[in-house]
């Protein structure tokens, strides 16, 4: 049986464990690439678990322009309303620098030079190889003193900028604010 893996652009916003948008534009306070922020970040409790709160030290590693063809050469299948859009991928490094593990679910989100949220892809991989222009770890547990590299793709519209990177930090105990980096 041939596994075959499918690019679908829909909406993907998972709350708080990600980075959303702010809505705002670029402003003198966003960090730079290669730039750490280091926030305190609670995992939503699922099922039986326990809510586990740490600190992460996350930076922004690079933001890359992609290619439709990269995609396809990927072996990915694209929307036919997405064709004229150009995929960018946001690497980024997660570590754990607090004292209980999380759930390696972690992801940024994107901006464009409007300040209006480009949602992030996903890929359905049903059996084949990871795509490897943006590997996406999401599987498997961030202990303490860990760390590991992680790639976002996002669709990004034709006559669109990626202006921001951003990243919402979720804190049960008060209300958090997301963090930004310069997508460029």
């Amino acid at each position: 049986m041939k596994s075959s893996r499918f690019l679908l652009a829909g909406a993907v916003l998972a709350l708080a464990a990600c980075g959303g948008g702010g809505g705002g534009a670029k402003s003198s306070s966003d960090l730079a690439l290669g730039t750490k922020a280091v926030v305190t970040h609670t995992q939503i409790a699922s099922g039986n678990q326990k809510a586990a709160t740490t600190t992460l030290g996350i930076t922004v590693l690079k933001v890359r322009k992609g290619t439709q063809q990269e995609l396809t050469q990927g072996g990915l299948t694209v929307d036919a309303k997405n064709k004229s859009d150009t995929p960018y991928y946001v690497d980024v490094r997660y570590e754990n620098t607090g004292s209980a593990a999380i759930k390696r679910s972690l992801d940024v989100g994107l901006e464009d030079q409007d300040g209006n949220l480009i949602t992030a892809v996903t890929i359905f991989n049903f059996g084949g190889k990871p795509f490897a222009k943006c590997p996406a770890i999401n599987e498997g547990q961030l202990t303490p003193g860990a760390n590991y590299e992680s790639c976002t793709l996002f669709l990004v519209p034709k006559g669109k900028t990626p202006s921001r990177v951003s990243f919402l930090p979720y804190n049960p105990a008060k209300e958090t604010q997301f963090v930004y980096w310069k997508a460029s």
